[in-house]
This record gives C-alpha cells, sequence and structure tokens, in this order.
C-alpha cells in the first residue's frame, strides 16, 4: 500500500510541475497547462498544445523522460 501511495504522489507532483512550468514558460492558462502536463505524460499528445518556446522545450525533454517513467511506474502499482 506504500508502494502505491509513494508512486501516486510521484505521479501528482509531476503532472503539477509540468502544469507549473508550461503555465510560466509557455504563458498557457491553467487548465491548457493542466491539459498538456496530463497528455504529455501519459503519452497521448494530441498534438493540440505544446511547448513551443525553446525554455520549454528544455524544459519538457528532462520533464517527460522522467515523468513518463514515474507514471508507468506507478500504473505497475
Amino acid at each position: 500500500m506504500m508502494k502505491v501511495g509513494c508512486a501516486l504522489c510521484v505521479a501528482v507532483g509531476c503532472i503539477a510541475s509540468g502544469t507549473v512550468a508550461a503555465r510560466v514558460l509557455e504563458g498557457l492558462d491553467w487548465l491548457e497547462s493542466f491539459y498538456l502536463s496530463v497528455t504529455s505524460v501519459t503519452t497521448v499528445g494530441y498534438g493540440d498544445y505544446s511547448f513551443t518556446t525553446v525554455r520549454g522545450r528544455a524544459f519538457a525533454t528532462a520533464w517527460l523522460l522522467v515523468s513518463t517513467l514515474a507514471v508507468a511506474r506507478a500504473f505497475l502499482y
């Protein structure tokens, strides 16, 4: 049970950090930022929102590698 809780906290933290970064770096509103984070982390990526600035893409490169693996691990539990 503890592993599941930790994995979910990591997944929520990854989505939250992506939401804040999209808001700050890309200037999206909160709902669009959350939508971008969830679709990116779950690898759905519809393409209607994306990181477009250089700083946003640099963040997304590292963030997606870490957060996609963290969310995949959460689904294993």
